[in-house]
């Protein structure tokens, strides 16, 4: 997990405007990146209920989101990072591996570009 001053806390107004940035949509959830404005590297990610109903399902996937970031070394970027999940998927075997490089995926065309 993140230190709370890396995460980015949507109920301040200057954190919601990340929705207005560049976003990457696929088809498990859609991912909004910006330059970050303090100089740290910043992140959020929104499982909705409406999404993912269990709580145990929702805190696996944040597991499995973390442990991309981790592995992927942009934590020392200065960015802020939002992931949203859109639909639901099984957290167990392929599936898991399937989101992983899905998510990895994104990360590496997001990051191909200006940060």
């Amino acid at each position: 997990m993140l230190p709370k001053s890396q995460r980015l806390n949507l109920s301040e107004p200057t954190d919601r405007f990340i929705f207005r940035h560049r976003a990457i949509e696929t088809k498990h959830f859609a991912a909004y990146s910006r330059k970050s404005l303090s100089n740290l590297f910043k992140f959020g990610t929104s499982i909705p209920k409406k999404n993912v109903l269990k709580a145990s399902r929702r805190n696996k996937i944040k597991r499995i989101i973390y442990s991309v970031l981790e592995s992927h070394q942009i934590l020392s970027k200065k960015i802020e990072l939002l992931i949203v999940t859109t639909k639901d998927f099984k957290t167990t075997g392929e599936n898991k591996q399937f989101f992983k490089e899905e998510l990895t995926g994104v990360l590496n065309s997001l990051f191909k570009q200006n940060f």
